[in-house]
């Protein structure tokens, strides 16, 4: 019997029905679409069949990126599992809990669960788990039409595949079964093979062995020493995709003790100098070690046992010692564009000083490096800047007076502490991206310290290390890994990636609140807390924002006013600039010039015109300077559209002294509008009222930039793919309309 059934399925092999290699008990419906197995499903890999478990009892729901920190409460509530944004639920009602699932705007698919062995489907090991994300890979067969495949199937086309002949990508709708799809498609005989894609849910591979891993709570947080489980980096899971071994980080700092035995495999003299002492040798003086506690953080060698892992254990290590000694303007410039040709990432956990009165930020020619970093860093993705958001939270201090964190080109990063909550001394601010775990909980930092007794604390560790000092270079570590699934992320990508995967951490703070795009967003925790696996998730298919090379959209306006502000008056006075730029926003500076005796006692916020507020600069009761001429930077209004009325609001929020508001400036920095190809008038709709549009954007660019603000017509129009709007472009633009 065995022998006669292989002898048939040659047979029909032979006459291009697709079954091969099918186990004998495996009979079809009678309409020939799926198998009657039970609980077994089976798709084919193009070599046999591959046979999965079906979890009839529960399904996966993947939440939207934009959401994935914040599971819905009708989701949460029969929740039994999650990784990342994929939350296994066990509803009592299956098909009523998917009609309700779908029909949220923060979910982004409803799939079925399965398990590589029986086994495990009836215990739901999360190791053997298969989570489908929605595509098929296909490799039709000659004579077949992949549109044809697409229409037959209801299948959306994803990509081709370029090193693969004849075979593309397709994604299934919303509520699709990606794996009993793909088993229609085999068994239409039309193709070679129909593999759905899974997502990996396995279990990390192994706990480091460093054998002071377990004080290391930041990267798994199990509740040692009182903690709450789960307020880490999310990062051992992580460790399966990327380590962050293609990239190299470089520590500025005041020196780091590069032969230490837990870093020494990991730095790379060639990219390590000392611009204190002009020399190649950056390690720091006795009782100076804060930059080896800094780069042990970001990238400490794993496995070795030795000490601590670091966040990226796989990444290069470059040593800069630069904050060890007096430094100029000219030397931080330097510091910052050294051997641009090999860094990706620059880590500075170091600033102004954080006394609550002092206004510093780049001289001119830092301001000029750090432009030309992100324009010709990566070989023009642009390097990545990460800096320490400041500890002076308690003394009432703001970021934004800080105009290293404040500026559009670097990652502001401020620090939680080990109950998942804001540390004390994390300073708030406009211009803070994300939060990273440190000091300020129950537990401070454990990493590397200079070897020997010139360190912080006796032996080659240290058990204290915080601040944003400590968060700023674990954000540096998952940047890396970052870089090492996706290396075409530019500057601007690593931002988007950051803030849109990040989780919201201690969601119960007042101070979190929605922007217009629906993004929580807090003044000292930023996007969230970063989260490792799902930035890896989401930089791994990331496109990017713009082609690189290409400039960022912006717009900017001013007005000169001269308008006082009102003493001690709440209400203070609304200064209005109106956008018509259509584009969505991502940073946003706000310079300003005001005369004031006592500038300390000023608020200034940005409104949005879709409402939302940025405290540009809080009241500073220990800053008595006079007069402020300072450019300030937000990125809360990240994703909002910029068109319409923007309100710049002084006000007085102590008595005694006046001062006058003289001029302000507005720059908008962020992209195009998403839209249809085509929909040269940015209504959201290609269509008949675009013609005209279409003539003017040929004929007279600089009359169709000014009638459409904000929109680019080679994005938009370019049908052809040659990089240029023109009158070739004519055809397509008429198929397109009217088809």
């Amino acid at each position: 019997m065995l022998r006669t059934c292989s002898v048939l399925r040659a047979v029909l092999r032979a006459a291009g029905v697709g079954i091969l290699a099918v186990p004998f008990a495996v009979g079809l419906d009678a309409d020939n679409s799926t198998l009657d197995t039970g609980s077994t499903v089976w798709y084919h890999d193009g070599t046999g069949s591959v046979q999965i478990h079906h979890s009839a009892d529960t399904l996966n729901v993947v939440i939207e990126p934009a959401f994935s920190e914040s599971p819905p409460a009708a989701v949460l509530k029969y929740a039994i599992d999650r990784i990342g944004r994929h939350v296994l639920v066990r509803p009592p009602d299956i098909d009523a809990a998917r009609r309700e699932f779908l029909a949220m705007d923060e979910i982004e698919s409803v799939q079925p669960v399965y398990y590589r062995s029986e086994a495990a489907r009836g215990v739901h090991d999360r190791r053997e788990r298969l989570t489908a994300n929605g595509r098929i890979v296909i490799r039709i067969n000659r004579g077949e039409s992949m549109l044809e495949i697409l229409n037959d199937f209801e299948l959306t086309f994803a990509r081709s595949l370029p090193y693969s002949p004849m075979t593309f990508v397709a994604a299934v709708s919303q509520s699709g079964d990606a794996v009993n799809t793909a088993q229609r498609i085999f068994r239409s005989g039309r193709v070679r093979f129909a593999v759905p894609q899974f997502g990996s849910t396995t279990d990390p591979r192994e706990i480091p062995n460093d054998p002071l891993f377990p004080d290391q709570w930041h990267l798994l947080n199990a509740g040692q020493s009182g903690g709450t489980p789960g307020e880490d980096l999310n990062i051992v899971s992580a460790w399966d995709t990327a380590t962050g071994i293609s990239s190299l980080v470089a520590i500025v700092d005041n020196g780091v003790d590069v032969l230490h035995p837990d870093l020494a495999d990991n730095i790379d003299a060639a990219v390590s100098y000392d611009f204190n002492d002009n020399d190649d040798d950056p390690r720091p003086g006795c009782n100076a070690g804060h930059g080896t506690t800094v780069a042990g953080i970001s990238g400490a060698v794993t496995n070795n046992q030795l000490g601590v892992s670091g966040v990226a254990p796989g990444a290069t290590l470059g040593a800069i010692r630069l904050t060890a000694a007096p430094f100029s303007d000219e030397d931080t410039a330097d510091a910052l564009i050294h051997r641009l040709d090999l860094v990706d990432i620059y880590n500075n956990s170091w600033g102004p000083r954080d006394n609550g009165r002092t206004i510093e930020g780049p001289g001119i020619l830092t301001s000029a490096a750090l432009e030309f970093g992100i324009q010709y860093g990566r070989l023009g993705l642009g390097a990545i800047y990460v800096w320490a958001g400041g500890n002076g939270g308690r003394n009432g201090d703001d970021a934004n007076f800080d105009g290293f964190v404040n500026s559009r080109y670097t990652i502001g990063v401020g620090a939680s502490n080990n109950l998942g909550w804001a540390s004390a001394y994390s300073e708030r601010g406009a211009c803070i991206l994300v939060n990273a775990p440190s000091s300020g909980g129950l537990m401070s930092i454990t990493t590397t310290d200079i070897s020997g007794s010139c360190g912080l604390e006796p032996g080659d560790y240290t058990f204290s290390a915080g601040g944003t000092s400590a968060s700023a270079p674990m954000v540096a570590g998952v940047v890396a890994m970052m870089l090492e699934v996706n290396p075409s992320l530019t500057w601007r990508d690593v931002q988007h990636v950051l803030l849109l995967s990040a989780a919201q951490n201690d969601p119960d703070d007042a101070g979190w609140t929605l922007n217009g795009a629906g993004l929580p967003v807090h003044y000292r925790l930023g996007f969230g807390r970063v989260d490792a696996a799902a930035a890896l998730e989401l930089a791994a298919d990331w496109s990017n924002v713009v082609p690189p090379l290409l400039p960022v959209v912006s717009f900017e306006d001013s007005a000169s006013v001269a308008e006082p502000i009102p003493d001690g008056d709440p209400g203070g006075v609304q200064l209005m600039l109106d956008t018509p730029d259509r584009f969505v926003a991502e940073q946003i500076e706000v310079t300003v010039d005001i005369t004031h005796a006592r500038r300390g006692d000023l608020e200034i916020v940005l409104t949005s015109p879709v409402g939302t507020e940025s405290i540009l600069a809080s009241r500073r009761t220990a800053d008595f300077g006079e007069d402020l001429n300072w450019r300030f930077m937000t990125v809360r209004h990240w994703n909002e559209p910029t068109e319409g009325v923007w309100t710049l609001t002084v006000r007085d929020r102590a008595n005694g002294v006046a001062g006058t508001i003289n001029s302000w400036r507005l720059a908008i920095h962020g992209r195009h509008l998403d839209l249809p190809l085509g929909d040269l008038n940015a209504d959201g709709e290609f269509d008949s009222f675009d013609i005209a549009a279409f003539f003017l954007a040929i004929l007279d660019r600089e009359a169709y930039t000014d009638q459409y603000p904000g929109i680019d017509a080679v994005y938009l129009g370019d049908f052809d793919g040659d990089g240029e709007l023109n009158a070739f472009d004519l055809s397509g633009f008429a198929v397109g309309l009217f088809r």
